[in-house]
């Protein structure tokens, strides 16, 4: 009989910190929490002397973040829109420039037994965006879709992301008794 083990049930909020050109932003508050899909797909190799796939490769592999940002500063903003200049004072300027560096993505959350679980984006960029919406029924916010991008300085088979559990406790962390 299968028996589950209930301390493996991950139950809680996280949050995300964004490291560019030597510096942390922590993207503050979300809404309806922070989502991380991994994608492979595979290519069934086939040929005319078998009736049905003798070999599967993987061909592809992404790592995507989604979260609704209630905290839209300027620095948020800048990361979001792409933009990657630093805001100059009160201000954040955009338009007709190119470049879109890369940033690295943490994601810091529970995991299994209370303990921390960090998701690691060695390289990815802001690839989608929602509209950013000013309503007296609801905080301001908005949807950003972070994509991963191959880190071809690091070793094989670890170069896009690092999934890791620390036997630390994450309310501790996070201040909840």
């Amino acid at each position: 009989m299968f028996e589950g083990t209930e301390q493996y049930i991950i139950v809680g909020p996280g949050y995300l910190e964004a490291h560019y050109l030597g510096n942390t932003y922590c993207l503050g508050y979300t809404l309806g929490g922070i989502g991380i899909q991994v994608d492979v797909r595979y290519a069934d190799l086939t040929n005319m002397a078998t009736l049905g796939f003798y070999e599967r490769k993987k061909i592809f592999e992404d790592v995507a973040i989604r979260a609704t940002l209630l905290e839209t500063t300027l620095d948020n903003l800048s990361l979001v829109w792409a933009n990657y200049s630093t805001p100059t004072g009160t201000c954040l300027y955009g338009g007709d420039s190119t470049d879109l560096p890369e940033i690295q993505l943490k994601f810091i959350g529970p995991g299994p037994n209370c303990n921390r679980r960090e998701l690691t984006v060695w390289k990815c960029v802001s690839y989608e965006t929602g509209e950013m919406l000013f309503s007296k029924e609801a905080p301001t916010s908005i949807h950003v879709v972070f994509r991963g991008i191959m880190d071809m300085g690091r070793e094989l088979g670890k170069r896009l992301y690092q999934l890791c559990d620390f036997d630390e406790d994450f309310n501790l962390l996070m201040g909840v008794e």
